[in-house]
């Protein structure tokens, strides 16, 4: 059994010497995540204003404060850690639309 990348010319030799070859699950997750990039490429977009407007709150107490209080006001759960809470919000709020 040998875990490898997907290279034709390797998963041939494994094949010749009667070894089972196994696709390298990183390798496999990275292709996936590149073919969705690729295909959605506003999604890319939606990133960047995401991590800006995460930032803003990580930077500024009071507007951490506010959004904690909207989290409580709209019974979104404040649990989550700081940077992941408002990313969980715009998730939330852009599904509910």
């Amino acid at each position: 059994m040998v875990v490898s990348d997907n290279g034709r010319n390797l998963v041939e030799a494994l094949e010749l010497g009667s070894l089972t070859h196994i696709p390298c699950l990183a390798l496999v997750l990275n292709l996936v995540v590149q073919w969705f990039m690729k295909t959605y490429q506003n999604l890319q977009e939606l990133l960047v204003k995401a991590r800006r407007v995460c930032a803003h709150f990580r930077k500024l107490s009071t507007a951490s404060a506010s959004l904690s209080t909207l989290q409580q006001r709209l019974q979104l759960p404040v649990v989550l850690r700081r940077e992941h809470a408002l990313e969980f919000y715009i998730l939330h709020v852009s599904q509910a639309l």
